[in-house]
């Protein structure tokens, strides 16, 4: 019997995103908020929901901040 999926976690896999991740989740701070949090501060985040971490910032529409942060990947 064939599969009928195949599931990959690219992350830390076959792919190291952290630093995209890291890269676009400043970007966004740096222009919505006007400060732009240190590879250090990011870090820790990874792996926390995005909207959830938007929202704790508390500098903006958080579905404006996701399209701009989705928009750099």
């Amino acid at each position: 019997m064939l599969p009928t999926a195949l599931l990959l976690d690219l992350d830390g896999r076959l792919t190291d995103s952290i630093g995209l991740i890291v890269h676009c989740y400043q970007q966004t701070l740096t222009l919505f908020a006007g400060r732009t949090p240190t590879r250090e501060e990011v870090v820790p985040k990874i792996g926390r929901a995005l909207p959830t971490l938007f929202a704790e910032e508390n500098i903006g529409d958080v579905e404006e901040l996701l399209t701009f942060c989705r928009s750099l990947s």
